[in-house]
């Protein structure tokens, strides 16, 4: 999948995929969430792609007070968005990996 957000070409079949995280729950629930972090080959930076249910965070309003989900959505992230989401979805072996340069050891 490609798409272009604010003159970058993000496109998920030439960047690392970091790695994943979602609800585990059924597709016909209303929260259920996926989504995929990646990593830019050429500059480093980061998007997410994510699909969701009508209440999840992926929701559009549907009109007349009425929600739906939505597929596929580009987000790009900061590096410390990014960072904050591998620490909250990933093992501590793929955060080291992706970001060693912005874990300090206590």
């Amino acid at each position: 999948m490609r798409k272009i957000i604010d003159g970058y070409r993000l496109d998920t079949d030439t960047a690392v995929r970091v790695g994943e995280a979602g609800y585990d729950g059924s597709s016909s629930d209303f929260g259920w969430w996926e989504e995929a972090l990646y990593k830019t080959p050429r500059s480093g930076m980061f998007f997410t792609v994510g699909s969701g249910g009508p209440r999840s965070n992926y929701a559009v309003s549907a009109g007349q007070g009425s929600w739906s989900g939505s597929r596929d959505v580009f987000r790009i992230l900061a590096p410390k968005a990014a960072f904050a989401w591998a620490q909250a979805h990933l093992p501590t072996d793929v955060i080291e990996e992706h970001f060693g340069g912005m874990i300090t050891d206590a």
